[in-house]
């Protein structure tokens, strides 16, 4: 049951759809965190993870590790070369203005410098060039920062650009000050409805491998707000599994093999409804970016889905009747099992059957709402955990959700108050 919370604590925190890398990757993470934490087991690992940011944020530098290298795949680079030397600077000759980049995510921070570099080799004035560059990983920032990179980072067969700027230093190189003095990077997520750290409108944004992590739905915002932030025939590029989540209207394809560039059009949606908005049906499959780690044996060989007959018999099983005294305690348990086995639908049955004979449970609208949540019913998870606050003020876990979800729609003072509001009540519960 925990995995699939954990699955939905960082859809929440990160936007993370959990079939674009997969239930194993992020059972994976979670093992090495769990490892990692002195965690005793799964549930314990769970409680740490609610009621401590610090360990969120590190969940997801070990879910999201990405494989990425200057000047990968060149053909993008290529064209903004092209582009800035033919369109954008006779455009703007004699003019104060300035080239403004974003790279996001930026990672360890490869793309964000190889676009520096390009952009130096074409003898731009360090004060008519803005890149920034954005990623979730406090982690990845760090080491964006430091500019010191292994022969990993160095693939293909022109490597010209490491002799011009970068100094042999051991096993490793280091990045010349003038190309990161070129690049501001900052932590920040692009499905942050307010604390979003970008202001202005960009000539080119490099958003190239994200997309194929989000839903739908979280694809349309992402691409919506990048358009926001782009001037009027500014360039988008994208990965190469992204191009069909690009929708009519908003862009326009640049005719340049293997680019992946599109420019903004007008925002108008395209009358064509079967290609356009958050419920059209996108393919997002994920390439190999993702750094897998081994899980212990007890988290790898998590239980596996049951066939349809298992599931009909268990639902039959759990429904008919509601046992009482003693049992109760029995039931939710029995609640958790099945969520924990993937049965949601029975789950959320025999929690429903439960609260109509005992409303006043606390404790079972807080599975209830788990269950929701883990359906991608946010609005009846955010209600169900609101009774059981209102039925249990001190209900740690529940505070805690409530806090993700206001996080997630931008409400920073409500999740914080709940944040606050979980942490006395964790500590009450020590007591």
């Amino acid at each position: 049951m925990f995995y699939g919370f954990i699955e939905n604590l960082l859809k929440n925190k990160m936007g993370l759809n959990p079939d674009s890398i997969g239930s194993s990757t992020i059972a994976k993470a979670i093992g090495r965190r769990i490892v990692e934490t002195g965690s005793e087991n799964i549930h314990k690992y769970y409680e740490n993870l609610i009621n401590t940011e610090q360990e969120m944020m590190a969940l997801i530098e070990e879910v999201v590790v990405p494989e990425t290298w200057f000047f990968r795949d060149k053909k993008p680079f290529l064209y903004l070369q092209d582009y800035v030397a033919k369109t954008w600077l006779p455009n703007n000759a004699g003019s104060n203005n300035v080239l403004r980049v974003l790279s996001i995510p930026c990672s360890r921070g490869e793309e964000p410098y190889s676009v520096a570099m390009l952009l130096t080799d074409l003898t731009l004035a360090p004060s008519s060039v803005c890149i920034d560059a954005i990623d979730i990983s406090s982690e990845s920032l760090t080491m964006a920062k430091r500019g010191r990179y292994g022969k990993n980072s160095f693939r293909g067969n022109d490597l010209s650009y490491r002799e011009r700027y970068f100094s042999k230093n051991e096993n490793d190189y280091m990045l010349a000050n003038e190309i990161r003095q070129l690049v501001n990077f900052t932590q920040g997520n692009v499905l942050d409805e307010t604390g979003f750290p970008v202001t202005g409108l960009y000539d080119v944004i490099f958003c190239r491998n994200l997309l194929i992590y989000f839903d739908k739905e979280d694809q349309y915002r992402v691409i919506k707000r990048l358009h926001n932030h782009l001037k009027d025939n500014g360039i988008l590029f994208v990965g190469h599994a992204e191009a069909s989540q690009i929708f009519d209207g908003l862009f326009e394809p640049v005719r340049h093999r293997g680019t992946f560039a599109y420019r903004k059009g007008s925002g108008k949606a395209s009358g064509n409804d079967n290609k356009s908005g958050p419920n059209s049906p996108i393919a997002a499959k994920p390439n190999n970016q993702l750094t897998l780690i081994t899980a212990p044996k007890e988290i790898a060989n998590k239980p596996k889905k049951p066939r349809k007959s298992e599931r009909r018999r268990a639902a039959t099983n759990s429904t008919n009747k509601i046992p009482s005294g003693n049992e109760n305690e029995e039931i939710l348990l029995n609640i958790e099992r099945l969520a924990d086995r993937g049965m949601l639908q029975e789950a959320g049955k025999l929690a429903e059957a439960y609260l109509a004979e005992h409303n006043k449970s606390a404790k079972a609208y807080y599975f209830l709402g788990l269950v929701r949540e883990a359906s991608a019913d946010h609005d009846g998870a955010v209600e169900l955990f609101r009774k059981a606050v209102y039925l249990n003020a001190d209900y740690p876990e529940a505070l805690v959700h409530l806090s993700l979800h206001a996080d997630r729609h931008g409400d920073k003072k409500l999740a914080e108050r709940y944040r606050e509001r979980a942490k006395r009540a964790e500590l009450r519960r020590r007591k």
